[in-house]
C-alpha cells in the first residue's frame, strides 16, 4: 500500500501518555474503591459485633446466675413442702447448659466472621475432626426458613459418613449463604434442593443442587469474586467469595455448574482426614499448640520430650502436688496430659472440674503396670490411654487434640475471697446485674457505673481494688476514662489500679492500642463464671 515510515513520530507520544496515565488513574480508581469497601466492611462488622455481643453477653451472664443460684439437687433442703422435685431441677439445669452452647456459638461465629474479614483470611487455629454429616444436619435444622413449608424442600442423602477437617461453623456459614441463594428463587414450579455426599478419589464430595432459575453462563465465572453482584436487591457481593475462603482454608474447592431455567449445583471437595495433605495441615498446627504433662515418669518426660521436638509444641512438664498446680495457667494450655499413677480420685475431680468449662484437651495415662489403682467415672474414661509405646501416646496426642470438645459448664464456688472492691463499668444494665450477682456470691464487695463519666465521679469519693471497663459506652467511653485514670492527678489514688477491658470486640491491634493508654488485661464478652473469676483472681491476688 506504500512505504512503512521507520522513525519516531512525535503525534503517538500524546497516545501512549494519555493511555498509560489514563490505565494508572483507573486502577488508582478501583484500589481505593476496594479498600473503602474493606474497611467499611471492618468497621460496620465491629459495630455490629458490639452491638450483638451486649444482649449476648447479658443472656450469658443471666443463665450463669440461674445455674450458681439454683442447687444440684434438694436431698439436703429442710422444707418439706418442694415446689419443684430433683428430676426438675436436673431438666432446669440441663436446658441452662443448652442455653449458654447457643450463647457460646453464637459468640463463636461472630469471633471467626470478625478474624476473617479483618485479615482476609481463615485462621485454622479452630479447626478439628469433623464429621460431615453431623454439621449437614446441624446447618438444616437450624437454618433461617422463612416458612415451615420451606424444609420439606430441602433433600438430603448421605450413603456412609466422613470426617473433615476444619471448623463446623464455618462450614455451616456456607450451606446457610448456598441455602439463601437457593431459596431466592423458590417460587419457581418444582422447585426443590437435593444435598448429596459421597466419597471419590479420597475425597468427600457435597453437591448442593437447585432447581431454581438458574445462573447465566456469562456470571459463573465471576460468582466467588469479591464485591461481584447478580443485581439481587441488597447483594453485598461478599457471600459466596467468603464461602470459596472458607472452602480453600480446609484445603478443599468449591464450584459451579448451571443451566438457566433449569438447575445450578455447587460441588465442594474436602480431602479425607487420612490425605497426606491434612497430615501436613495438622503437623503445622502442631507447632502452635502448648501442652502439660502433670506428672513425672522418667519414660513419659522422655517421649513427651522427642515428640515435642518433633512437632516443635512448647511443652512444659510440673510435678502433681495440689490442687492449684494448674489454678494459675489453665487457660495457656491446648491440653493437659496427667499421670493417673500419681494422682488420687480426689484431686483428678477437682483438677477436671476445673478446667470443664474451658475446651482444653484432657488425657489420663495409664500404665501397662500401674501399681496404682483409682476409680475412673463414666466422665473421665474416654480420656484413658493404656500408654505401652510413644507411638500409641503420639496417635493419641494428635487425635485428640484435634477432636472437638465442648466445655461442661459446672456450678462451682470459688475459694478465692478477700471483700476485695470491684467496679463494674457498662452502659448495659443487664450485664452489671448479672455480673455483680456473680462477684458477690464470690465474697467482693461490688460497685456499679453506667459510663466512664459516672465512674470517675464515683472515684474521687472513695476507692475501690480493680475496674471492669466497657470500651464503648454513651456520655464517656471508656477509653477515654482509662485515660483520665491514668493521667489526671484527681484520681492519684488509683492510677495503678488493675483495669480489665470488658469487651465485644477486641483484635491484636485494639489491644495495642488500650494497652498504650493503661489497661492492664482483656475480657471479651460474654464470658463465663470461671473466666471472669479467673481474671480476677489473678490481679487481686
Amino acid at each position: 500500500m506504500g512505504n512503512i515510515g521507520i522513525g519516531f513520530h512525535s503525534s503517538y507520544l500524546i497516545v501512549f501518555s494519555f493511555s498509560y496515565f489514563t490505565g494508572i488513574c483507573f486502577n488508582y480508581r478501583n484500589r481505593i474503591e476496594i479498600e473503602s469497601k474493606q474497611l467499611f466492611s471492618r468497621s460496620f462488622s465491629g459495630g455490629i459485633a458490639h452491638e450483638m455481643r451486649n444482649p449476648l453477653s447479658a443472656l450469658y451472664a443471666s443463665q450463669e446466675v440461674l445455674l450458681e443460684l439454683l442447687p444440684e439437687n434438694l436431698t439436703a433442703d429442710p422444707q418439706q413442702n418442694r415446689l419443684i422435685s430433683n428430676a426438675e431441677i436436673h431438666k432446669l439445669r440441663t436446658i441452662i447448659k443448652d442455653n449458654i452452647s447457643i450463647i457460646n456459638n453464637g459468640h463463636n461465629t461472630i469471633n471467626l466472621l470478625l478474624s476473617s474479614i479483618d485479615s482476609q483470611k481463615i485462621s485454622p487455629q479452630s479447626f478439628n475432626n469433623l464429621s460431615i454429616n453431623d454439621v449437614i444436619h446441624n446447618a438444616l435444622n437450624v437454618y433461617g426458613y422463612q416458612q415451615k413449608s420451606d424444609k420439606a424442600l430441602v433433600f438430603f442423602q448421605i450413603n456412609k459418613d466422613n470426617t473433615f477437617f476444619g471448623n463446623d461453623i464455618l462450614l455451616r456459614y456456607v450451606f446457610f449463604n448456598l441455602l439463601k441463594n437457593s431459596f431466592f428463587y423458590k417460587e419457581k414450579a418444582n422447585f426443590k434442593i437435593i444435598i448429596s455426599v459421597y466419597s471419590k478419589n479420597n475425597e468427600t464430595v457435597i453437591s448442593i443442587k437447585d432447581y431454581g432459575k438458574g445462573i447465566p453462563s456469562s456470571s459463573i465465572k465471576n460468582i466467588f469474586t469479591e464485591y461481584y453482584t447478580s443485581g439481587k436487591e441488597n447483594n453485598t457481593g461478599l457471600g459466596l467469595s467468603f464461602c470459596k475462603k472458607v472452602i480453600n482454608a480446609f484445603s478443599g474447592t468449591i464450584e459451579c455448574y448451571s443451566t438457566e431455567n433449569i438447575s445450578t449445583t455447587f460441588i465442594i471437595r474436602l480431602p479425607m482426614i487420612t490425605s497426606p495433605i491434612i497430615d501436613k495441615m495438622q503437623y503445622d498446627l502442631m507447632s502452635t499448640k502448648k501442652i502439660l504433662l502433670l506428672g513425672d515418669n522418667s519414660k513419659i518426660l522422655t517421649d513427651m520430650n522427642h515428640l515435642a521436638f518433633f512437632y516443635n509444641f512448647t511443652f512444659n512438664n510440673q510435678k502433681i502436688t495440689s490442687y492449684n498446680t494448674i489454678n494459675n495457667e489453665k487457660n495457656s494450655y491446648d491440653c493437659i496430659i496427667i499421670d493417673i499413677n500419681e494422682i488420687d480420685s480426689e484431686l483428678l475431680v477437682k483438677i477436671y472440674n476445673h478446667i470443664a468449662t474451658t475446651t482444653i484437651k484432657i488425657i489420663l495415662i495409664q500404665h501397662q503396670h500401674n501399681a496404682k489403682k483409682i476409680t475412673l467415672s463414666k466422665t473421665h474414661k474416654p480420656y484413658l490411654l493404656n500408654y505401652n509405646h510413644i507411638d500409641t501416646l503420639q496417635k493419641k496426642l494428635i487425635t485428640h487434640i484435634f477432636t472437638q470438645r465442648i466445655p461442661t459448664n459446672i456450678s462451682q464456688k470459688t475459694v478465692h475471697s478477700n471483700r476485695a472492691k470491684i467496679m463494674i463499668v457498662d452502659d448495659n444494665m443487664s450485664l452489671r446485674l448479672y455480673s455483680g450477682i456473680l462477684l458477690k456470691n464470690s465474697g467482693y464487695d461490688v460497685v456499679e457505673a453506667d459510663n466512664g463519666q459516672t465512674a470517675l465521679d464515683y472515684l474521687q469519693e472513695t476507692t475501690v481494688d480493680l475496674i471492669l471497663m466497657d470500651s464503648q459506652m454513651p456520655i464517656m467511653s471508656g477509653i477515654d476514662a482509662t485515660k483520665e485514670i491514668r493521667t489526671n492527678n484527681k484520681y492519684k489514688a488509683h492510677q495503678h489500679i488493675p483495669i480489665i477491658c470488658y469487651s465485644g470486640s477486641l483484635d491484636n491491634t485494639h489491644k495495642k492500642e488500650l494497652m498504650s493508654i493503661g489497661i492492664n488485661d482483656f475480657l471479651l464478652k460474654p464470658s463465663s463464671k470461671s473466666t471472669l473469676l479467673d481474671i480476677v483472681n489473678k490481679w487481686l491476688e
